[in-house]
């Protein structure tokens, strides 16, 4: 049986693409070049307008948050968004958070599991949590990020914690110089794709090593209202950290809703959440806690299981 035809048309979302491809491989049969004999995903908030103008037999459109567009506080974006979705896109993918709540009149949006590349961290070799005597936050320095509640939450409960990537500016200067240079190096032994990472950004090998250091995760944000920048529901960081084990506390800041059994939806009040994190550690069968965390992180975050759902979805329109 010959699989339908589908180009997918990506800009700076490639990163978060490559693990998904296989999965698409598996449904359509990839194609280099956009044409009218081919269906049409566009891939990320910076490719709805150039994917809308590109021949296609029918036209699909993956859209997360991310890349200076907030379509969730900024009003004109979102008109425009619609309108665009209106015109050009016959389904349009999103996860339940705040794009779910930004295109809710939309007869196009589907909603689609988040996920992350599940491959970058091997369970087998997570420990276990016996107790939760470390706290851990991670998050970029952009300006959506509400990072400084998370580390107040922490800092309450008097329970060792970090929160990483480091602070200070000129360990942050200095990790991003010497990136451009393994990168330079990299490039000069012959790897083409070696690229520096951007500043206030750690590899993730270094990152996933901090998170199997620490027992709990803390993820306590409220909306900060930024007019360009937007985050998800759940970050990708706390669910590569729930994957490796760890015991995640996290907002519910728009009130959607927890997606997850093993997350513990904790106040938004910093002093109510350092309580509220005692008052789990002192019932809680941590060790049990942690081996369920990873398995239902393992199991709901899985690309191809989210690859599913928007396959699916397109194939009923395009047969």
């Amino acid at each position: 049986m010959r699989l339908p035809e589908l180009y997918v048309h990506v800009g700076a979302a490639r990163h978060f693409l490559a693990w998904e491809l296989p999965h698409l491989a598996k449904y359509f049969h990839l194609v280099e070049k956009p044409s009218w004999n081919a269906s049409l995903l566009a891939f990320g908030p910076d490719v709805i307008r150039s994917g809308a103008s590109l021949p296609a037999s029918h036209r699909f459109l993956t859209q997360f948050p991310g890349f200076g567009h907030n379509p969730l506080h900024d009003l004109a974006v979102r008109q425009q968004d619609l309108d665009v979705f209106d015109r050009c896109y016959e389904r349009v993918f999103v996860n339940p958070g705040p794009l779910q709540i930004a295109y809710a009149s939309s007869d196009r949006v589907t909603l689609f599991p988040v996920s992350i590349d599940v491959r970058l961290i091997d369970v087998q070799r997570n420990r276990s949590r016996e107790r939760i005597a470390s706290l851990l936050h991670v998050s970029s320095r952009t300006a959506q990020k509400d990072w400084r509640r998370s580390a107040a939450v922490m800092k309450k409960t008097g329970i060792p914690y970090e929160v990483f990537p480091p602070l200070d500016e000129a360990e942050l200067i200095r990790r991003g110089r010497r990136s451009q240079r393994r990168a330079a190096w990299l490039r000069a032994l012959g790897v083409k794709s070696a690229r520096a990472l951007p500043l206030g950004y750690v590899s993730h090998r270094e990152t996933i090593r901090k998170y199997r250091e620490y027992d709990g995760f803390v993820h306590i944000a409220r909306d900060v209202r930024h007019p360009t920048m937007i985050d998800g529901k759940y970050t990708a960081s706390l669910m590569e950290a729930a994957l490796t084990g760890a015991i995640v506390f996290w907002h519910d800041t728009l009130g959607l809703g927890n997606d997850f059994e093993t997350i513990f939806d904790a106040p938004a009040s910093t002093h109510d959440a350092a309580e509220y994190i005692h008052q789990v550690r002192s019932s809680l069968n941590v060790r049990a806690h942690s081996r369920a965390t990873a398995e239902e992180m393992k199991e709901r975050a899985d690309p191809g299981r989210s690859v599913a759902v928007r396959a699916h979805a397109m194939l009923e329109v395009i047969e």
